[in-house]
């Protein structure tokens, strides 16, 4: 039991660093799309001054240019912080998922320890009631019956 006590904290180690470096990514990636946002807007201000139609107006390709690769670029953050976000939903179930096992592993320990104090030594009416009810397992979950049988043997 101690190994996969082990084996669990460990693999709940694990999954909580993946987390706090997804959400590391995920807060980088939400800092770089405003950065993006506000930086699309002042170029598309830049690009909207008001004209009269026979003044000269100042066209500045290169924003223009600029703008759809900071579109796209934008496009493809937001994609990615989408993708990022459920990778973080998932890494969460995961750690509660592992938290629970261990939450039963810890009460099934005590529930096995607590069995292992109640057992008297010379007392055969409770290695027949033990028995007899290890054999209504049998038939639904002989799996469950070879494992109390273990439990019985190793507390005898």
């Amino acid at each position: 039991m101690e190994e996969i006590r082990t084996f669990l904290k460990k693999l709940l180690d694990e999954s909580a660093a993946n987390l706090a470096e997804l959400e590391r990514i995920n807060d980088d990636l939400d800092i770089k799309i405003k950065e993006n946002t506000r930086f699309l807007d002042i170029l598309k201000k830049e690009n909207e001054e008001p004209f009269s139609e026979f003044s000269p107006r100042n066209v500045n390709y290169k924003n223009g240019e600029q703008i759809d690769k900071l579109e796209l670029t934008t496009n493809n953050q937001i994609v990615e912080k989408k993708n990022t976000e459920i990778r973080i939903d998932q890494c969460k179930i995961k750690i509660q998922d592992i938290k629970d096992m261990l939450g039963k592993l810890d009460s099934y320990d005590n529930t096995f320890s607590e069995k292992r104090n109640v057992i008297p030594n010379n007392d055969n009416s409770f290695i027949k009631e033990s028995l007899d009810n290890i054999i209504s397992y049998l038939p639904a979950d002989p799996i469950r019956a070879r494992i109390e049988l273990e439990n019985l043997k190793n507390n005898l």
